[in-house]
């Protein structure tokens, strides 16, 4: 919008256009926030296009020659643009001379170099919705992204899949993905799970066959009964808690030896502070109460730490913290044909894999995983 300079005029007496300055149009804004909220809720970023020009809402202007239709690689661009969320960032690039032809061309500075401001009253995405779309694009880049695809963020189908266990479950033969081998076409009420290597190539030795709908309510109800239960938490954070009290007991003859210490050193420093006080002021007496000083203050901050890091302190913390996490995960389970991208991206949050292992004897399901009871917590201080 143009900044007027009402002092001043033009030839035609109007007011002098002094700069410009940024607004947030409030139409494509709602439309920035409609593809934040619809990806963060599950759908691909294919499924996001497409509802867009669905519902004709309008797209970018394209470029020369081209249809003006939304199309994944712009919902992508909309995905990772930060000034949606009011940050502004300055000199990413430089300018240099060819010397081939005496062109001017741009370089990329490292990212240490740019400048970057935050502008609130540029945020058209709040902060909590830009986290989790941050948090989705980064389940969709680990779970799916090292498939050696080129572009594997937009070409995983996976993603999007309407089977909730689609990247999560491994053979236990070789250790390839188990996919959908049968029935996923429109006339068959249930698809199967099985291992493609086996059944289209014969290059793998497991055989096992699960229908999905027997392979999800089985593996959900595992979930929720032997994992996720409040008696499974209650006994992980009981044995954990007695751990840290075990190794806190170990470290009390260590923190005992640091406060002897501490004691000879606070005592040494209060000589060579009074031999500098009558006069003896020598190089090497500063350099001995420096080296006693910042010993003092590593000792100082150990034992305050013993302190502060109490069995109870880091298992209260930790029970907050699961109970929680563990409470969304709950209720998605509850009513996962809701929302199976959300459904899947909780789970993967705390099992990055599930093994299927080849059948033995009778129908029962053989499978074996790792559930990891904090997922992506960094928040616990002492955490080990």
């Amino acid at each position: 919008m143009p900044i007027e300079d009402s002092e001043r005029r033009d030839q035609y007496g109007r007011p002098l256009v002094s700069g410009a300055r940024l607004e947030i149009n409030p139409d494509e804004a709602e439309s920035v926030r409609e593809i934040c909220r619809l990806y963060a809720d599950g759908l691909s970023i294919k499924a996001v296009a497409k509802k867009l020009n669905a519902d004709a809402v309008r797209s970018p202007q394209p470029g020369a020659g081209r249809q003006q239709t939304w199309a994944p690689s712009s919902v992508r661009v909309i995905l990772r643009n930060e000034r949606y969320r009011g940050v502004v960032r300055w000199g990413r690039t430089y300018k240099v001379r060819n010397p081939t032809n005496g062109r001017r061309i741009s370089r990329r500075k490292p990212e240490n170099e740019w400048i970057t401001t935050v502008v609130p009253e540029q945020q058209i995405v709040s902060d909590k919705l830009w986290t989790r779309v941050e948090d989705r694009l980064t389940y969709v880049n680990r779970v799916f992204g090292d498939r050696g695809r080129k572009g594997g963020l937009l070409r995983s189908r996976a993603v999007s899949s309407r089977y909730i266990f689609s990247g999560l479950l491994k053979c236990g033969c070789c250790g390839s993905n188990f996919g959908i081998v049968s029935g996923a076409g429109k006339n068959h009420r249930a698809a199967d799970y099985g291992r493609p290597a086996h059944f289209f190539r014969g290059t793998c030795a497991n055989a096992r066959r699960v229908p999905s709908d027997v392979l999800e309510t089985e593996l959900l109800r595992k979930i929720q009964r032997e994992v996720i239960s409040p008696a499974a938490v209650d006994y992980v954070l009981a044995r954990l808690e007695e751990e840290i009290e075990r190794r806190l007991g170990q470290m009390d003859s260590d923190l005992a030896d640091m406060q002897r210490r501490k004691a000879v050193l606070e005592n040494e420093l209060r000589n060579l502070t009074r031999a500098v006080g009558d006069g003896l002021d020598y190089h090497s007496l500063r350099s001995a109460i420096v080296e006693r000083e910042t010993e003092i203050g590593h000792l100082a901050s150990k034992v305050a730490g013993r302190r502060k890091n109490s069995a109870r302190v880091q298992v209260r913390n930790l029970r907050l913290f699961v109970e929680t996490s563990i409470s969304g995960v709950r209720e998605l389970l509850a009513g996962k044909r809701g929302n199976v991208a959300a459904t899947r991206m909780a789970l993967a949050k705390h099992v990055q894999e599930i093994v299927l292992l080849p059948e033995t004897e009778g129908p029962a399901i053989e499978y074996q995983g790792n559930w990891m009871l904090l997922g992506s917590w960094d928040g616990a201080e002492g955490q080990s």
